[in-house]
């Protein structure tokens, strides 16, 4: 079911309001950090018919709504609409330029920086050296999600899962170009059987697409890259689900473009 234009006002609203603050959203709340033009029980109403096409859940009967991982797709889908330019970078990843010589240290400075400028867990992972290298627990943890117990071990166990079938991921992704180059190109911007997105070489997974873990938890956004020395790996990163994908896509977008010209 297509959704309305004020009910992708209200949904893209609270699904940022839900992401800077890790609270179920309210309609008063919506009302009053934003001008809707109508009152909350319109905006109750709206929210119920999203809740009802599966965009919304109430997590305690209490609470306002969070997004699902239908409305994080919706989401993500919109931000990669936006024309991204190669020249504009929101993060400054010069320093990193400096370790070019020792790629295993340069790999490190990638993850690190990449880690704090998307509270993530960022990796780093080199082909064909098969050296990976992570960076970001203590950032990471710092979300509230990892108040729970259950959640933290549910995310150490989905890095595991995630370093085991990362190469497979691209290794299988080169087979089926070379095999059908025709095929693959006319399929490489839409989603396959698990809801994979792929913008200008960057992979958006939400919740349990990709098949990377299983869990529904936790969203991941990587890229292969082209490091010193003629070295291809990729980059990622692994978080709550409820990360800020608008500004962590772009950061990695303008990090891989910056590796470029290292």
């Amino acid at each position: 079911m297509v959704i309305t234009e004020r009910q992708e006002k209200i949904l893209d609203c609270l699904t940022r309001q839900y992401i800077a603050t890790a609270k179920p959203i309210g309609s008063e709340f919506l009302v009053e950090k934003n001008n809707f033009g109508i009152c909350p029980a319109t905006i109750r109403n709206e929210m119920q018919k999203l809740a009802e096409d599966g965009y919304l859940c109430q997590p305690h009967t209490s609470a306002g709504r969070i997004p699902t991982s239908k409305a994080y797709r919706f989401f993500v889908d919109k931000a990669l609409e936006f024309n991204f330019e190669e020249n504009f970078f929101p993060c400054d990843f010069e320093d990193i330029e400096k370790e070019k010589n020792d790629i295993y240290k340069f790999s490190g400075s990638v993850a690190r920086e990449l880690a704090e400028n998307t509270t993530c867990l960022a990796l780093a992972y080199l082909f064909e050296d098969d050296f990976l290298w992570k960076d970001g627990w203590k950032v990471v943890f710092q979300n509230p999600e990892f108040r729970e117990t259950d959640y933290l071990e549910e995310f150490v166990s989905a890095v595991d899962c995630f370093e085991k079938k990362a190469g497979d991921f691209f290794s299988s992704q080169e087979e089926r170009n070379e095999a059908h180059p025709v095929r693959s190109q006319t399929q490489k911007a839409s989603a396959d059987s698990r809801a994979r997105r792929i913008f200008n070489g960057v992979n958006v997974f939400i919740g349990e697409e990709g098949g990377f873990f299983d869990s529904n938890n936790f969203g991941l956004i990587m890229s292969q890259a082209d490091f010193p020395k003629n070295k291809k790996g990729l980059v990622a990163i692994l978080g709550p689900k409820r990360m800020d994908y608008d500004k962590n896509i772009k950061t990695i977008y303008y990090l891989i473009n910056s590796l470029k010209h290292i």
